[in-house]
């Protein structure tokens, strides 16, 4: 051995290097801001809590879904001895996209566009027949809307985790569930 780095370590180096900047994100969202004296601020207590209840929101949305969610290797790997060579973290488009895909803001999208997504549901099969031209081409029109925010969150999704996305155990039956809602029940039907 001359003492160069194999590329099996190298990887493993790497992943240890994500897996540190990964906690040490949530240790410094994590942290308690009540550690340190806080600012005295002009504006009424009440506006004061406002505000940091919304920092912390904006914060919780940039945040994880899931801590424990392993990004996938990059298939640009052209790039990597450049970054290395700056000694930079360079994400590439597809972990840029993954970091997006697992926060805990598309998450709350998703769901919220699920629950207004029942609602017109809801009101259409209410109509059933007895509703008026504009009131039918309106959920007509909603409807298309929904199933293309669908698909496109299902393409994100798919893009993000690769062929992951369908192999991992824990989340196989809920993505293939997905995947059948969003084309059969969406597209198709």
């Amino acid at each position: 051995m001359d003492g160069s780095i194999q590329p099996d370590d190298a990887e493993a180096v790497r992943r240890t290097q994500r897996q540190t900047q990964r906690v040490d994100r949530l240790k410094t969202v994590m942290s308690k801001t009540q550690d340190v004296e806080p600012k005295k601020s002009k504006l009424p207590r009440h506006l004061a809590i406002l505000k940091e209840l919304i920092s912390d929101f904006g914060k919780w949305l940039a945040q994880p879904y899931n801590v424990d969610v392993e990004i996938p290797d990059s298939d640009d790997e052209e790039n990597a001895p450049q970054a290395e060579a700056q000694d930079l973290p360079r994400k590439t488009w597809r972990e840029k996209l993954h970091t997006v895909v697992v926060s805990n803001g598309f998450e709350a999208t998703s769901c919220f566009l699920v629950i207004a997504n029942l609602a017109f549901l809801g009101v259409q099969a209410n109509c059933n027949g007895g509703c008026g031209t504009y009131t039918t081409a309106m959920l007509s029109t909603f409807d298309n809307f929904f199933t293309a925010t669908f698909l496109l969150e299902w393409l994100l999704c798919v893009t993000a985790h690769g062929g992951s996305y369908f192999t991992t155990p824990e989340t196989v039956m809920a993505n293939m569930l997905d995947t059948f809602i969003v084309w059969v029940v969406g597209v198709f039907l």
